[in-house]
């Protein structure tokens, strides 16, 4: 599935594609791919191309510095 990560740190921004079998396998390599990071923010967004651009995709979940990790209620399947 195509899932991508863009993310933020106070000295960084980047986006890179997380490879997962679904939603849940997706979720779990995009939090152990910040871990160590520092992030202020980050979103992960799915999208059907399989070349995805930055700021494009459905924001399957969100993290904040203060808030952790939020889920939107479509997960693509």
């Amino acid at each position: 599935m195509p899932y991508f990560l863009e993310y933020l740190t106070d000295l960084s921004a980047g986006c890179f594609m997380v490879e997962g079998l679904d939603f849940d396998h997706a979720l779990a390599r995009a939090k152990d791919a910040l871990r160590g990071l520092e992030c202020i923010s980050a979103t992960l967004l799915f999208t059907p191309h399989p070349k995805p651009t930055f700021g494009t995709g459905s924001v399957i979940a969100a993290f904040t510095k203060d808030e952790g990790w939020r889920f939107h209620d479509e997960r693509p399947d």
